[in-house]
């Protein structure tokens, strides 16, 4: 291992100490992971698309949910850094990277408008090397329209709390809005709705999540609920080459079907898994980060076992 990688990792483990204390201020362990990161950039319509990069090994590119950024990958990059090179990106219209130049008003062709840049960034980052993918919620809508797009470079898929199976939503759960709400009420809100929506627990809302959810919402430009409540996954299914394992909460407030979900998930040709993780809501790899990181580590290990479900 070179110095520099020796001098990242040791970042790294600094930050996921300062993640597991329990006691660290939340700006300072994002700022932490920061720290730890290699900022990579590619190009985004006008502007940029930014990455934030760790560890060493075969590429994972991470895709946040809606109303998110790289942060909503924050528990799952130590553990997933130990075997992968990781690229937590922040996508088109969110976070810090820069706007599509044009948001299609349809499900299908925002989400292939947003995985456009996203394929076109890990080419440059990872040349022709083989690339997993793994999206959350709105993420993995578009994680499967990159899939689609990579054909056979993608060597595994991985979707977690995704949407896009054309399911009805007909009693989407009830969110407070932000924009008008005093700095000094902010964060009540802010708990509120990840209680409403992202935790089915909301004794394992902590400030770290209020501040990731505080410092994700405001930057978010792209109107995710687009490619969420579309078919836009499912109807790219048929042309994903990879095998995909799928990860949800038991009591995701949006991502719920799961016996009609693996019915669906369970005849693809080249395999698939689903794990719906007892007690959990929609923002599982958070709130369960203990038990999704090694389920995703299992899958990115090829420990894939084709027409399973647990």
């Amino acid at each position: 291992m070179s110095d520099d990688a020796k001098s990242s990792a040791a970042a790294l483990s600094r930050a996921a100490a300062l993640l597991d204390d329990g006691v660290s201020e939340p700006a300072e362990v994002v700022a932490a992971f920061e720290a730890a990161a290699t900022v990579l950039k590619t190009p985004c319509g006008g502007g940029e698309m930014v990455w934030h990069a760790f560890g060493d090994g075969p590429p994972l590119a991470l895709l946040h949910g809606g109303h998110g950024s790289w942060l909503h990958w924050l528990r799952m990059i130590a553990p997933l850094a130990e075997a992968n090179r990781i690229l937590v990106a922040d996508m088109p219209g969110y976070g810090a990277s820069g706007d599509l130049p044009d948001i299609p008003n349809e499900g299908t062709a925002f989400a292939d408008a947003m995985a456009e840049p996203i394929v076109a960034g890990l080419k440059i980052l990872c040349g022709s090397e083989p690339v997993a993918l793994a999206g959350f919620s709105f993420g993995g809508v578009v994680a499967t329209r990159a899939a689609r797009m990579l054909g056979t470079q993608c060597r595994e898929l991985v979707i977690v709390g995704s949407m896009g199976f054309g399911f009805a939503l007909s009693d989407p759960p009830p969110l407070r809005k932000v924009r008008t709400v005093s700095s000094d009420a902010l964060a009540e809100v802010h708990r509120a709705n990840l209680a409403s929506m992202m935790f089915a627990n909301a004794d394992r809302i902590d400030d770290l999540a209020v501040h990731i959810q505080t410092l994700n919402v405001p930057r978010a430009r792209a109107p995710s609920r687009l490619a969420s409540r579309s078919a836009a996954l499912l109807e790219a299914l048929p042309d994903v080459t990879a095998p995909i394992t799928a990860i949800y909460g038991e009591r995701d407030a949006v991502a719920f079907q799961h016996d009609e979900r693996w019915e669906i998930l369970k005849a693809h040709p080249a395999g698939a898994r689903q794990h719906v993780i007892d007690g959990m809501g929609h923002w599982v790899q958070y709130e369960a980060a203990g038990a999704v990181a090694p389920l995703m580590r299992d899958a990115l290990a090829a420990r894939l076992v084709p027409d399973a479900a647990s």
